[in-house]
């Protein structure tokens, strides 16, 4: 994960592949979905790149890593219950979030182009392109 890390923490991780006619899906309000009443803790669960399915090609030890939102914007990245090396720190990155003016992107430090794909209580669908290449990840909440 310590490679994999920063480019998954930082554009958000990525999964499913959707058509582009397909619409982005959105249910209640953004804010609450992605970081619940004060915070929402995510688990991905599937990550695509250019359409391919990634999902379990990365050490197990990483498949459980935690990304928590927090209402008052603060996003952080930590250890699951398995770590790869039992002494690693369980925090592994924090920085800010924030939704888009238009509600269609998540910000994630200075990072602003986190497609949402899809918004709903029990997933969230986030995508990037970077260099030509197409991240897509699923999260689940835990």
């Amino acid at each position: 994960m310590k490679l994999l890390l920063p480019i998954f923490s930082i554009l958000i991780f990525i999964g499913v592949n959707q058509g582009p006619d397909q619409k982005r899906s959105i249910t209640g309000t953004e804010e609450q979905l992605i970081a619940g009443e004060t915070s929402k803790t995510w688990v991905t669960s599937k990550i695509f790149l250019n359409g391919v399915e990634v999902t379990g090609l990365d050490d197990p030890c990483n498949r459980n890593d935690l990304t928590i939102f927090y209402r008052d914007g603060k996003v952080v990245y930590e250890e699951g219950a398995t770590k790869c090396d039992p002494t690693d720190p369980n925090l592994i990155d924090q920085t800010r979030w924030q939704l888009s003016k238009d509600g269609q992107a998540l910000i994630i430090g200075s990072k602003s182009n986190t497609k949402i794909v899809k918004l709903t209580s029990t997933e969230l669908i986030l995508e990037e392109e970077q260099e030509g290449t197409v991240f897509r990840e699923h999260l689940k909440p835990v």
